[in-house]
């Protein structure tokens, strides 16, 4: 068994290492194309040389765990607030975005019927406004800085966890709270903000019950399980929260020679993670419909795959396709489970037509989402009512050197995963997160924000991979002073 545990924990390594090689050429390539290109290589240099200074000559044992989670939250504030201020007024909320705004004001949205996110994000949003007493723009965003703040101080604890090292925690909740193109995009009133603190919440809430005994264990699991549910409201996450988990906990089943009774725990488990996860989101459903007065749909998936796939529209959303659905759903009388139906038939009879289509949308799909960080900023960028953001190719150029360096990291990570002494589930469970959700976005369609909520497990594989080569550094360093 621990043989089998072993080639299968290598090939999923491998298979990971596949991400950041892939990620890392495409954001070659794109910013290879910038005017100031051999600076973007400076500054990749810069921060890697950072990161690795920095595990070779800090220790933060003797401070305790609430003042090295605040410390990158205030930064974070701080850097976010600075960037609303440069954009901010500048930024109208259009499209999704004014939809979500609009209706935590009171205005009625029929769209949150077929996008259930989109409306659960404008009910956060509304209690905000009334604890508040303003429904302003400005204030919204605040709601965005502040969750973004919360979402800093989770990966500091995630981080520590994970890697039992401080370190680890605090550079991976600075690397998050200091993102650059993240710090713009707190200005736009989007899900994903609550999405990447709720699904922290949950793998915190995992990575506790792997780490417990006992009746502590199941009550992690179950709060993993509705944690993972509440994260559904805002972006899917529990297919590829469940998957992972299984994954990684049968390997180091196998690993560690468990017996059936431990095989039973990890089924029971992950039952309990997909049956409470279910659950919460099928009440939050009940809710939004009563809320709407209206049946809502219970998943968009045949409308994001027919987007992401169909031959005409290279993975974008255009108005030909992206519309598609509100037509079915005014045809079928808003009977939303044979509008996805027929959303995926046409999608299959599209691909039998046009097989050769797949693979440029495909690679173009990857050339939006996964260059060099761009697509954030593309997206800020389109909301933007000036003739010139200010620093816009500086912007562009450091925020992709930034996410080369992380990736960079990233990869060094996935490498040194063959050669730990102490493998642990909670580390692969990461690394299967980001290949999964990588698939995901490779299949629906192309956005370069939806790559955004992988960023904190990106800062946080990318911090672990630092202190692997800063450590093997110093290994080398010391062998070569001994000779």
């Amino acid at each position: 068994m621990k043989k089998l545990g072993n080639i299968l924990y290598c090939i999923f390594s491998a298979l990971f290492i596949l991400l950041p090689l892939l990620i890392l050429s495409k954001s070659d390539y794109k910013l290879s194309r910038m005017e100031h290109y051999s600076a973007c290589y400076f500054i990749v240099f810069a921060v890697a040389a950072a990161g690795i200074l920095f595990f070779l000559f800090t220790k933060f044992e003797k401070y305790p765990d609430w003042l090295l989670a605040s410390v990158p939250a205030g930064l974070s504030v701080v850097f976010r607030y600075l960037c609303y201020k440069l954009v901010g007024p500048y930024m109208v909320m259009k499209y999704d975005y004014l939809t979500a705004l609009e209706s935590a004001r009171g205005v009625y949205a029929s769209k949150e019927a077929l996008f259930t996110a989109w409306g659960f994000y404008p009910r956060v949003l509304e209690a905000w406004f009334r604890i508040t007493g303003s429904d302003s723009y400005g204030c919204a965003v605040a709601f965005n800085i502040l969750v973004s703040a919360v979402s800093v101080v989770l990966i500091y604890f995630v981080g520590h966890k994970l890697t039992d090292d401080k370190r680890v925690g605090l550079a991976a909740a600075l690397l998050f709270g200091l993102w650059p193109s993240y710090g713009f995009y707190v200005s736009i009133t989007s899900t994903e903000h609550l999405a990447i603190m709720n699904y922290l919440i949950a793998s915190l809430l995992l990575i506790s019950a792997w780490q417990s005994q006992g009746k502590k264990r199941w009550i992690y699991v179950c709060a993993a399980g509705i944690s993972a549910g509440v994260c559904d409201c805002f972006k899917e996450f529990t297919p590829v929260f469940v998957i992972a988990a299984l994954a990684a906990g049968f390997v180091f089943w196998l690993i560690r020679k468990g017996d059936g009774k431990k095989l039973l725990s990890l089924v029971i488990a992950i039952v309990l993670i997909f049956g409470l996860s279910s659950g919460t989101h099928s009440l939050a459903l009940k809710y939004l419909e009563t809320y709407l007065g209206q049946p809502v749909a219970q998943s968009a998936t045949g409308h994001f795959l027919w987007v992401g796939l169909n031959s005409s529209s290279g993975g974008m959303w255009s108005n030909e396709v992206g519309m598609k659905v509100y037509e079915l759903a005014e045809e079928y009388d808003n009977d939303y489970d044979r509008v996805n139906a027929e959303l995926m038939a046409m999608l299959k009879a599209d691909l039998a037509e046009h097989p050769e289509s797949l693979r440029p949308t495909v690679e173009h799909k990857m050339e939006v989402d996964w260059a060099a960080d761009t697509g954030v900023f593309d997206w800020v960028r389109s909301l933007y009512t000036g003739d010139h953001i200010p620093k816009k190719d500086w912007i562009y150029m450091g925020s992709g050197a930034y996410y080369m360096a992380l990736i960079f990291f990233m990869l060094v990570g996935a490498v040194f995963a063959f050669a730990e002494k102490n493998k642990k589930p909670e580390a692969m469970y990461f690394r299967l997160v980001c290949f999964g959700y990588a698939l995901l976005f490779i299949l629906s369609e192309a956005q370069g924000r939806y790559q955004m909520v992988l960023f904190p497990f990106f800062t946080l594989l990318a911090a672990d991979g630092a202190k692997n080569g800063a450590e093997a550094l110093k290994h080398l360093l010391h062998r070569q002073e001994k000779a």
